[in-house]
């Protein structure tokens, strides 16, 4: 049995190799351009918060928002529409936090009041350890 040769046989011979070489590359960045998301991450100290009554800040690739809850314990939400990954902000008129994208909107505590977000902003783990406050990288409810 001979092998093809001509245009159709290059044309396989190129395909299979393009395929080859981008399942390669897949493989390849997955292990070297992705860091694990870290566990925790120290966001400032707990006098600057309770001074300024709320704390921004990033973590693992999220904004986060940090304030009281009304007991004085920090929340810290995901600023992150749970619709379209768009970034909320707190307008303080309404009391919200609104969506740019799709005009979703959440409450003081981060429930949908509105709009197409299926679910509420996320929610990270606080932590105060000495004068410091953490996040950690678990969502609580």
């Amino acid at each position: 049995m001979e092998m093809e040769q001509g245009p159709n046989q290059s044309r396989r011979r190129f395909i299979k190799t393009l395929a080859l070489g981008t399942a390669g590359l897949a493989l390849t960045s997955g292990l070297t351009g992705c860091e694990p998301p870290e566990p925790e991450k120290l966001l400032g100290k707990v006098a600057e918060w309770k001074e300024k009554g709320e704390l921004k800040g990033e973590f693992n690739g999220n904004s986060l928002l940090v304030w009281p809850d009304k007991e004085g314990n920090p929340i810290i939400f995901s600023l992150t529409c749970t619709h379209k990954q768009c970034t909320v902000a707190w307008k303080e008129k309404v009391e919200q936090f609104q969506c740019p994208c799709h005009e979703g909107k959440y409450d003081r505590e981060g429930r949908v009041l509105s709009g197409p977000p299926p679910s509420p902003l996320r929610r990270y783990r606080a932590e105060i350890r000495g004068e410091d406050l953490w996040v950690i990288n678990e969502y609580i409810s």
